[in-house]
């Protein structure tokens, strides 16, 4: 069989595959629909899985053209991965590393961008809590900073029980 050799026993037909996976991508498309201000990575990659989706019944040329674009050592990474994987999702990532290069680089200056961000955030904190609450040495008063927050507790249950109806209805 030509499906890779990685499904045994119980294994999905064709029909149910392709529900999954239009499933699948459905999902993925209404995801990020739902942010207008997505980056242009993921913008470029909802419209490429939103093309290959809309092609209704596939034709030979389809995939030709895309084959077409590509170098002779990325047509021999593509030939080497049947050989190398018998995972269907294993080939097809292979695949699509190869046929979406720039795609893929751009997620990746993402996905790296994203991780220095989150970096970005503590570091910031640290900054603050450092500027307020650190003597000339660098030692953080821990006591001075939950006491902050106990006295922003207390005001908050002070405003709060302000304005709160008298007990039982009494008094009002």
């Amino acid at each position: 069989r030509g499906s890779g050799g990685d499904e045994k026993g119980g294994k999905a037909d064709k029909s149910a595959q392709l529900k999954s996976l239009f499933d699948d991508l459905g999902m993925g498309v209404l995801r990020i629909n739902q942010n207008p201000n997505a980056s242009p990575a993921i913008t470029r990659v909802l419209q490429q899985a939103q093309r290959i989706v809309s092609l209704g019944d596939v034709k030979a040329d389809d995939l030709d053209e895309m084959l077409a674009n590509l170098g002779h050592s990325d047509l021999d990474k593509l030939l080497t991965i049947t050989t190398v994987s018998t995972r269907k999702e294993d080939r097809c990532k292979v695949i699509a590393k190869t046929l979406y290069t720039q795609e893929f680089a751009m997620l990746e200056e993402l996905t790296a961008l994203t991780k220095v961000a989150e970096g970005m955030l503590p570091q910031a904190v640290q900054t603050l809590i450092l500027k307020m609450f650190a003597d000339s040495t660098g030692n953080i008063d821990w006591e001075k900073f939950t006491g902050k927050i106990g006295g922003i507790i207390r005001d908050k249950v002070r405003r709060e029980a302000a304005r709160a109806p008298p007990p039982n209805g009494l008094g009002a």
